[in-house]
């Protein structure tokens, strides 16, 4: 008993460095692979790499699931499933919200209606390649959509808030 506290407690320790870590990279996301000239993949590579961290943090959280799909798959097999899900996950998301947000008539809105319309495209974008990627994973067959739904709509609000964030950010930082 006093084991399994210890090692919770050092489960939280741990997830939340890894949290700090992301936000830290999130905070500097600008500088991140600055020598890279392609802008696309620049971007591409620093949101990856933040997201690897959020990853590992909400991987930490949830261990107690991700143990039971070891059993199943095996450590390696669920690790890399699990990490692939979110390389497609984050990149289309990304991209996604990327073009939406270069749009014309979406960066002549207003700075809560431009967020808005990113919201909107995130949570789309979201649980369309969530529910694809589970189709996938479970041998083309829709199982657990309610669950996926879910999954993908509490990723996307947080990508959401964070990418409404680190905007604002920029913008008080441009007006002082």
């Amino acid at each position: 008993m006093p084991h399994s506290i210890l090692i919770q407690a050092l489960i939280v320790v741990f997830a939340t460095i890894l949290l700090a870590i992301g936000l830290f990279l999130l905070s500097i996301y600008k500088r991140l692979f600055s020598g890279i000239r392609n802008i696309w993949i620049r971007r591409n590579l620093a949101v990856l790499s933040i997201a690897i961290f959020f990853w590992l943090y909400i991987l930490l959280m949830f261990s107690g699931e991700i143990a039971t799909n070891v059993g199943k798959k095996g450590f390696v097999g669920t690790i890399l499933k699990e990490l692939g899900q979110m390389f497609i996950c984050v990149v289309f998301v990304f991209n996604v919200v990327w073009l939406v947000s270069r749009m014309p008539a979406v960066k002549k809105m207003s700075f809560v209606k431009h967020h808005a319309i990113i919201i909107i495209s995130i949570v789309a974008s979201a649980a369309f390649i969530f529910v694809a990627v589970s189709y996938v994973d479970n041998g083309m067959q829709i199982r657990d959509i309610h669950k996926q739904l879910m999954y993908a709509y509490f990723y996307a609000i947080v990508t959401g808030l964070v990418y409404t964030a680190v905007n604002y950010v920029e913008l008080e930082r441009s007006e002082n």
